[in-house]
């Protein structure tokens, strides 16, 4: 991360630690996979998904694939939703054909479940209440940047600037298929001028789980209450913060130009 933003996260530290906060500085290096069966394409599932949501919970008797095309803007190198589905040396339609049974339930049990279970384990293991980390590592994170290939002001030349300025936590992408909540406090700006946040994540399910993740990985009731004991967290450590003179700051604009 940036000189600016290491030396503004440790100094949010510092005033947690001093309030009574404890860290477990430990990170762990393993990065367990949980895969999908073999011969068959993830992506299929988000066709299978975003059909049953059209049909069921909206109501819309709308092709999947037209929504798909209306939808297909990319922003930059990195936020691009579907164009590995429709680029020209990926056949998108492979993907839905790809479709089965075997892999929706994979999808709506194991995967995510056992997914779950990995996420969980540093939390059992350190007895943590939240992961907290920058919500970024640069000093300038501009769609700009991502789409000239040119982030945090040269620092990185090969676009991306949502990876290479962002965590996995931020970004969701590992960890998207289970519930847990998320929360970004604002603490000012950096020596550098810019805005800063802190990122907190919960375990995901329940604080104190008595059934296996499978049975808990798709309720839809349960995480409206499970994480109320984290949301006073949160709001004891952003009162703490603010108390500090860690508060939320205006900075200034960052206007897109040369694009028109």
């Amino acid at each position: 991360m940036s000189t600016a933003i290491k030396a503004k996260y440790d100094e949010a530290k510092s005033v947690l630690e001093a309030a009574g906060f404890s860290f477990i500085d430990y990170c762990s290096t393993d990065d367990p996979v949980v895969s999908y069966p073999s011969t068959l394409r993830s992506s299929a599932i988000a066709f299978w998904e975003l059909e049953y949501h059209l049909e069921n919970n909206l109501g819309l008797d709308i092709n999947t694939f037209d929504v798909l095309l209306n939808g297909n803007y990319c922003f930059g190198t990195t936020y691009c939703p579907v164009r590995g589905w429709f680029s020209a040396n990926v056949d998108g339609c492979s993907d839905y054909r790809d479709l089965n049974q075997t892999l929706i339930d994979a999808y709506l049990g194991d995967i995510p479940a056992q997914r779950s279970n990995n996420y969980n384990e540093y939390f059992d293991t350190y007895s943590v209440d939240l992961l907290m980390g920058p919500t970024h590592y640069c000093d300038d994170v501009l769609w700009t940047g991502d789409m000239s290939l040119n982030c945090d002001n040269g620092r990185y030349t090969n676009g991306s600037c949502m990876s290479n300025c962002h965590s996995l936590a931020v970004r969701g992408s590992r960890d998207k298929m289970f519930s847990k909540a998320k929360f970004v406090v604002p603490i000012g700006l950096t020596e550098a001028g810019e805005p800063m946040s802190l990122h907190f994540m919960t375990r995901a399910g329940p604080r104190n789980p008595t059934v296996p993740a499978i049975e808990w990985v798709y309720d839809e009731e349960g995480p409206k209450t499970w994480n109320l004991e984290e949301i006073y967290m949160i709001k004891r450590i952003t009162q703490v913060l603010a108390d500090a003179g860690m508060v939320r700051a205006d900075a200034p604009m960052n206007f897109i130009s040369g694009l028109l």
